[in-house]
């Protein structure tokens, strides 16, 4: 092969090369693309409780996800309590209210 049979050849295996890693980078973000898909159907469709991934989840994966994103505590202690009830709010369809008690097993 002369020189220029290979500088032929070595800029068109760099434009394969070049091609290639364009096509790696647009697979990766539609990879990327799908992950967040995915996590915003499941939190519409289960809540926010289906992200927390088990031990045993994570086993089956294969560990594949940073131990640094699974906090088994994440979202606990955070549910809002219910005000106290107020008793000198009407209730409305209350038996107090209709000024008749009547017996429960009546």
């Amino acid at each position: 092969m002369t020189s220029q049979e290979l500088l032929a050849a070595n800029a068109a295996l760099s434009g394969e090369v070049q091609r290639s890693q364009e096509a790696l980078k647009i697979a990766l973000l539609t990879v990327e693309k799908l992950k967040v898909e995915v996590a915003y159907l499941r939190r519409m469709k289960y809540g926010r409780s289906s992200e927390q991934l088990e031990h045993a989840q994570l086993e089956l994966v294969g560990g594949q996800i940073g131990a640094a994103s699974i906090d088994p505590d994440a979202g606990r202690g955070r549910r809002r309590r219910r005000a106290p009830f107020q008793r000198h709010v009407h209730r409305a369809g209350s038996q107090e209210a209709s000024g008749t008690r009547a017996h429960r097993n009546a």
